[in-house]
């Protein structure tokens, strides 16, 4: 996790997520379909600038505008989609 402070707002982040991780994880479980919850590990990143770096290539793939659109309305028309899967033959319907 990334957070600006002092080392006793950090420290605060610590213990909060600390005491958070059980009712994170139960919560986790109630979503998963699982037969183990996996073990949550909160780590401070030392690196925000790294972050940062993250964010903005993951902005220039999935562009924060377009997130939470309907995919189907940010099709290219102009680009012919494949044949249908009836138009492959059998193979390839399998």
């Amino acid at each position: 996790y990334s957070l600006i402070g002092d080392e006793a707002r950090l420290a605060d982040a610590d213990k909060a997520l600390a005491k958070a991780n059980g009712f994170v994880r139960s919560s986790l479980a109630a979503t998963l379909d699982r037969k183990h919850t996996p073990r949550l590990i909160f780590e401070r990143d030392l690196n925000p600038g790294h972050a940062q770096r993250v964010g903005q290539i993951l902005n220039q793939i999935v562009p924060p505008e377009s997130v939470g659109t309907d995919p189907a309305e940010d099709r290219d028309e102009s680009v012919p989609e494949g044949p249908a899967p009836e138009e492959l033959g059998p193979e390839a319907q399998e």
